[in-house]
């Protein structure tokens, strides 16, 4: 199977989406862990070729764990149900992909602004601001984390 991705990964690095597409999918078929990598590489494919259909169907289809693989995952999932307008799946994945990257510095504040832009475009301004506010407490000194008063801001305003 470790061949089949990396084959999967050289078709992707040398011959562009289509050809890694068709050699990830093939991949992804398998029932070794790697398999999961490349469903997952596949879906962000689809997901660039705005497939949300394939690409959520392969992510629901696959499993994926750790603190990076698994909230990677659960979030493409989540931004294919943004793109189907389907609100209320994605932030239940986001929430997923929250609680599996637990502590990660890079990973989680990204995710948590995600979840509260869906959360201010569908005038859940409560929920938003709550999430903005976790995240000043959660990852104060990220990036993210010092620059979040004005979405705080912007979110008690909008109520």
């Amino acid at each position: 199977m470790v061949c089949k991705i990396n084959k999967a990964d050289m078709e992707y690095v040398t011959k562009g989406d289509s050809a890694g597409l068709a050699a990830y999918k093939k991949a992804a078929n398998e029932s070794y862990a790697p398999a999961n990598r490349a469903a997952q590489m596949a879906a962000t494919i689809l997901y660039k070729q705005k497939k949300y259909d394939e690409a959520i169907q392969l992510l629901e289809g696959s499993s994926f764990n750790g603190k990076i693989m698994g909230p990677a995952a659960q979030s493409l999932l989540a931004d294919c149900y943004v793109n189907k307008k389907n609100y209320d799946k994605a932030i239940s994945n986001y929430d997923k992909a929250i609680k599996q990257a637990g502590d990660n510095e890079s990973l989680t504040p990204i995710i948590m602004k995600k979840k509260a832009t869906v959360l201010h475009a569908t005038k859940k301004y409560d929920d938003e601001l709550a999430v903005y506010e976790a995240m000043k407490t959660q990852f104060p000194r990220t990036a993210l984390g010092m620059n979040i008063d004005k979405y705080i801001e912007r979110a008690k305003a909008s109520k």
